[in-house]
């Protein structure tokens, strides 16, 4: 496009001001050289199109949003004329005053700017505050750290109209409750109250963004509060589809996540790239060192034989519609003596009633259960009656079981059964097939705030079978090879006697 002309020059101008994305590919291509996604896209139409003055945005590492919230969204308020004293925040007065420089930097020498808004100036007090001229009209911009002095901020009859805040908390220093807590406190009891209270409505905006790294760090504290509006942005589901095919495909994704796995790392991944922080983290209940796999198809146990028990468990949907929700099958070996639970297929997905009775069928038949769960809270014989006569007529004949939801459906009652499970985990009775494993230890690790309860519910009722048919596990190896090699020793002592030639006793000798 020429932007020789007029007319060139107004269109484009028109265009930068309505949209975000197409001010930052005009003035900033150098900046943003890869394609904007259809993430970058809902960020940029939560900016521009959302009229609420106190927004969060929580993404993942590497997204560009310090880009974003410390060059491209100030320089476009700067340059539209659009505020009056603008303030970004960051971790520390340092990080925030290099930002604020690079911002400088671009407004005074991106000929892309000079040519479109003509000459850019600026009154330089210091690198801690300056103020940018542009057609007439100045900005301060006094970049800050968190906890540093921001009480009664006047610039000539000015208060704040525009906060960015980008990344507060050091990830180095998340583990301390204390520096967290008191940067929160700094937010609310000092930062925000810079704004003009009695503006009404409110010109001016807060902006913060960052990367969820703790479920007590600043935005997750936002989300929960009416007054702040916002997104969280995830690179992928937990089936590992990309969520930003433009840049990764869904095999990078899943190689990423297999990388920071090996690494033991698998927290990070679900920290910096799904802004769901503690999973499978050092303080999560299930963690990654409980899990242990085995292959179906190597194994040398005969696990359909005498020595094993299988049941298979039914988490129905609660829905009149039952395909609009999800439902969930778990089929679960035993072996008391040998004390093993195998956690061997997991159906979990939306499913009619018919599809729901003739998975399950079909994984009774595949496990040889004799015993199918079924969770019938708030279903009853209307779940029951179907699932008997399907099984009937496909010559099932299992024992079925009805399981009730103890405490109920809420999710306090699903954290509470699925707690059940972490001394099964941890003392390592539990195993997962491995091409399965990743349906059940995905909700795992999030827990107690999974995505989904389905895949953990059912499994949480394998211990209400257990105990109500008096399931119990047998003593340990050690114990019998101990009792064992005891009674062999004896044995061996009394054959030695036995066998022993001993002189012959003294006549007359006296017992006493």
């Amino acid at each position: 496009m020429s932007l020789t002309q007029k007319d060139d020059i107004k269109s484009v101008l028109v265009d930068c001001y309505r949209d975000t994305s197409t001010f930052g590919r005009v003035l900033y291509p150098h900046r943003f050289h890869r394609p904007f996604t259809g993430l970058h896209k809902q960020v940029f139409d939560f900016i521009d199109n959302t009229p609420w003055p106190r927004k969060y945005i929580a993404a993942m590492r590497g997204f560009g949003k310090s880009s974003i919230v410390n060059m491209l969204l100030p320089s476009k308020r700067i340059l539209f004329q659009e505020k009056n004293y603008i303030v970004p925040v960051s971790a520390s007065a340092t990080m925030a005053t290099q930002k604020s420089e690079g911002l400088k930097h671009e407004l005074l020498n991106n000929p892309l700017i000079r040519h479109l808004f003509g000459d850019v100036s600026t009154d330089v007090f210091s690198k801690e505050q300056y103020v940018v001229k542009v057609a007439g009209h100045e900005v301060c911009i006094m970049p800050r750290g968190a906890q540093q002095q921001v009480r009664g901020m006047l610039w000539r009859h000015h208060r704040p109209d525009l906060i960015l805040v980008d990344d507060l908390e050091d990830p180095e220093k998340m583990d301390s409750e204390e520096v967290r807590q008191k940067k929160i406190d700094w937010f609310f009891d000092d930062l925000m109250q810079c704004i003009d209270p009695y503006e009404v409505p409110p010109k001016w905006e807060v902006i913060v963004v960052g990367t969820i790294l703790s479920p007590t760090s600043l935005i997750p504290r936002l989300m929960e509060d009416p007054n702040w509006k916002g997104i969280v942005l995830d690179i992928c589901d937990d089936e590992f589809h990309s969520n930003i095919p433009e840049w990764l495909y869904d095999d990078d994704i899943k190689q990423k996540y297999q990388e920071l796995k090996d690494a033991g790392k698998l927290d990070t991944f679900y920290r910096e790239f799904r802004n769901q922080p503690n999973v499978g983290g050092k303080d999560a209940a299930f963690q990654l060192s409980y899990f242990h796999r085995y292959n179906e198809h190597e194994s040398d146990v005969n696990m359909n034989g005498p020595d094993w028990e299988s049941v298979v468990i039914i988490d129905p949907a609660r829905t009149t519609n039952m395909k609009s929700a999800h439902s969930a099958i778990v089929g679960i070996s035993y072996n008391l003596a040998s004390r093993r639970i195998r956690i061997r297929d997991i159906v979990d997905e939306k499913l009619h009633p018919d599809e729901l009775y003739e998975q399950a069928g079909q994984m009774c038949k595949r496990l040889g259960a004799r015993v199918i769960g079924v969770e019938v809270t708030g279903l009853h014989e209307f779940i029951t009656y179907p699932l008997r006569t399907h099984l009937i007529m496909k010559g099932i004949f299992a024992d079925l079981i009805e399981l009730h939801a103890r405490g109920g459906q809420n999710d306090n009652a699903k954290v509470s059964r699925g707690k059940s499970l972490i001394p099964f985990y941890r003392m390592g009775l539990i195993e997962h097939n491995a091409t399965i494993a990743e349906k059940i230890e995905t909700p795992l690790l999030k827990f107690p705030k999974p995505p989904r309860w389905d895949v953990i519910d059912a499994t949480s009722y394998v211990v209400e079978l257990l105990e109500s048919g008096e399931r119990y596990m047998h003593p340990g190896e050690s114990e019998e090879d101990a009792y064992s090699t005891s009674r062999e020793e004896i044995e061996r002592e009394f054959a030695i006697l036995e066998e022993e030639e001993f002189d012959t006793p003294l006549d007359g000798f006296r017992v006493l």
